[in-house]
């Protein structure tokens, strides 16, 4: 595995760990948000180690097109990748406060995408 993969690798599993924690202590809304910034960084350490180029972009759809990944993934990371915005930015219409059965299944799709990146990488 290439170095900066790894980096990226383990800042992507740094970042689900958060999740969870934020998730236990009953803050939902940034549990998804990290959950979405576990599975982008997963996924671009992924596409480093295949192609060695990074894509600035926050579209897990696109960057799981990319991988050639299967359709499971790609409908997980559809699920996924809107929260990057409807969780951060107060002042766009999609934002909004996530609940506890959002963010759990947030966490079960990203726990899901991390997955299939270790088993690829």
């Amino acid at each position: 595995m290439k170095r900066e993969t790894k980096i990226w690798r383990d800042k992507a599993n740094r970042d689900f760990e958060v999740a969870k924690k934020l998730f236990d202590g009953g803050d939902y809304t940034y549990c998804s948000f990290w959950c979405q910034q576990a599975a982008e960084k997963a996924l671009k350490a992924l596409l480093l180690e295949k192609t060695g180029i990074l894509i600035p972009t926050h579209d897990l759809v696109l960057l799981s097109k990319k991988l050639g990944a299967p359709y499971s993934i790609i409908y997980l990371c559809k699920e996924l990748s809107p929260v990057y915005m409807e969780s951060r930015y107060p002042d766009v219409e999609e934002f909004r406060e996530y609940t506890k059965e959002e963010s759990e299944t947030d966490l079960k799709n990203s726990n899901e995408i991390l997955q299939w990146v270790e088993k690829n990488i």
